[in-house]
């Protein structure tokens, strides 16, 4: 699986309060990827659909240098595999589909931070574990 990106309002926002006006990081410590059959329609998150059911869980990711290397040409890429647990049920199966993964400042509920439409869509089956390779999933500014 490999993703690509789009920042939420709230970053973006977050960002220029940074860049512009020497606040704090609003940003969290961990971030918490999801799994979508069907990605936003807009920078807020209105409209994604996460995957539920069969042991289905976000998975927590520490934002460091560790997680993902510095940026270099306004990107940055994950240097860890972001491995999401066993499905015990089909997560996606025939029509629906994995289509893109999701970015949260919480393990359940939270603020959505932005998305990332994957390179082609996935099912995921009973047995299945999906993850994303080092290198696959990355940020650009």
């Amino acid at each position: 699986m490999s993703a690509g990106n789009k920042l939420s309002d709230a970053d973006a926002n977050n960002l220029l309060d940074i860049i512009l006006s020497a606040s704090a990081s609003a940003f969290p410590a961990t971030w918490y990827y999801a799994l979508l059959t069907t990605v936003a329609t807009d920078d807020t998150g209105a409209g994604a659909v996460e995957v539920a059911g069969g042991a289905y869980a976000r998975v927590a990711i520490t934002a460091d240098l560790t997680s993902f290397a510095a940026a270099s040409a306004r990107s940055k890429a994950n240097l860890i595999v972001i491995q999401w647990p066993t499905a015990t049920a089909d997560w996606a199966a025939g029509a629906t589909e994995v289509v893109g993964v999701a970015l949260y400042d919480t393990a359940t509920a939270g603020t959505y931070r932005g998305y990332g439409a994957l390179g082609a869509p996935v099912n995921v089956l009973t047995g299945g574990a999906p993850f994303i390779a080092i290198g696959a999933f990355t940020m650009t500014a």
